[in-house]
């Protein structure tokens, strides 16, 4: 599973160097699954705190020059344009369903938040273009809940995920994955315990 997001730069490193630039710096932060998959609050914890470290040692890197490129296989890098693919048609479809129920106080940080400049008042309305990302900030992050997903309702996390109660609450430990994880979290291992990995 990293080793398919880790190809996942490909796609944007190609398009960067057929514009003349030299991309020297590729790595991987882990967060917590945004869709189908709620990850235990352990889990995204963890993830947090370590992608914090990773991004000090990545900054480090970045200060001291140093080159750091994934060179992925050719089977990785053709399922990670596959995903990639999926993923685009599938966030324009995501966002072509998305609709504003009367739950909408019109605070407008849907439209403030959104990365990729997705969302408009038009008409007194909120509506979405095609241009999202699959992030889903405005639903997570709409304070009434009144973001919906029509068809893909299914995707949408229900409780959705609180990083700021998880990484204040004091009782809730960031040790979920350990030596003895295996399975799908075993994968998270190295990631997980190496900051330079």
């Amino acid at each position: 599973m990293l080793s398919v997001n880790a190809a996942a730069s490909q796609v944007a490193i190609a398009q960067l160097e057929a514009k003349g630039y030299r991309v020297f710096y590729d790595r991987l932060i882990c967060m917590p699954s945004n869709f189908m998959v709620h990850y235990p609050d352990r889990a995204a914890r963890q993830m947090c705190e370590v992608a914090a470290r990773k991004a000090d040692h990545m900054s480090d890197e970045l200060l001291a020059g140093k080159t750091r490129r994934h060179r992925p296989g050719r089977l990785i890098c053709w399922l990670s344009r596959r995903i990639h693919l999926w993923q685009e048609r599938g966030a324009q479809r995501f966002a072509r369903s998305l609709t504003v129920t009367s739950a909408c106080t019109d605070c407008g940080l849907c439209i403030k938040n959104c990365p990729a400049d997705n969302i408009r008042r038009r008409d007194g309305q909120i509506v979405f273009g095609s241009a999202c990302m699959f992030c889903m900030r405005c639903v997570y992050g709409c304070p009434t809940r009144a973001i919906q997903a029509g068809r893909f309702g299914f995707i949408v996390l229900k409780e959705g995920y609180n990083l700021a109660r998880i990484l204040n609450d004091p009782n809730l430990r960031g040790d979920y994955v350990t030596a003895q994880s295996k399975g799908f979290w075993g994968r998270f291992k190295r990631y997980f315990n190496e900051i330079e990995a």
